[in-house]
């Protein structure tokens, strides 16, 4: 399996990426980036999204998030049942 087909991009508006994946979602169980391990630290748009033309909304409210070989459907379930809370929870603060 390549590399692409074990990330899934999910852009939040109204909200900073890196809000919800340094804080809530790490509070919750859930590992997700703002952006690739090569840039960590960076406060800016990931330039691959760039690159394919997102806009700076969509594109600092991005999050990342890896799939292995061995997450499970009940593992991807687990996140988008707690997701629509903790990006309510951020867009709140």
């Amino acid at each position: 399996m390549s590399h692409a087909r074990r990330l899934v991009t999910a852009a939040v508006t109204a909200v900073a990426a890196v809000a919800l994946s340094v804080s809530t979602l790490d509070a919750s169980g859930i590992e997700a980036s703002a952006g690739s391990a090569c840039h960590a630290g960076v406060n800016r748009m990931s330039h691959v999204l760039e690159a394919m033309g997102i806009d700076e909304e969509h594109g600092r409210g991005s999050l990342r998030f890896s799939l292995g070989r061995l997450t499970t459907e009940e593992d991807i379930d687990a996140v988008l049942a707690e997701l629509p809370e903790i990006i309510r929870r951020a867009r709140s603060v």
